[in-house]
């Protein structure tokens, strides 16, 4: 598996969100305000020249990196694919001078809220 991190665009934004079934459809618009004002990064993990999965973030504040949003693909679960994403995202944080990386989920999410919990 390949972890790329680059700058991302409201419609790549819509593309993996429109991927993901437990997401609800996005209006671009609603993306576009979103991101506005941000330096957003997204961060793929490929496999086979696949995408597998993604984390959306951006400074919330100056110690704080936010992960906004971020996703597996049904096909690729179940293969730590979501684990080395978060030890990408936290290890760019702490290389960008970031104290904290927060996170916020949903009750109704449970590989999620097993993955933040043994993230700390």
């Amino acid at each position: 598996m390949h972890i790329e991190i680059s700058k991302t665009s409201a419609e790549s934004i819509k593309k993996l969100i429109d991927s993901i079934p437990e997401f609800y459809p996005t209006p671009i618009e609603e993306i576009e305000k979103r991101i506005a004002d941000k330096e957003v990064k997204l961060f793929v993990a490929k496999e086979a020249l696949e995408i597998a999965g993604f984390i959306i973030a951006y400074q919330n504040s100056f110690e704080i990196y936010y992960n906004w949003l971020s996703g597996v693909l049904p096909k690729f679960r179940g293969r730590a694919i979501a684990t080395k994403l978060f030890e990408a995202y936290e290890d760019y944080a702490a290389i960008l001078g970031y104290k904290t990386c927060q996170v916020k989920s949903m009750n109704k999410f449970k590989g999620m809220l097993q993955l933040l919990i043994s993230r700390n």
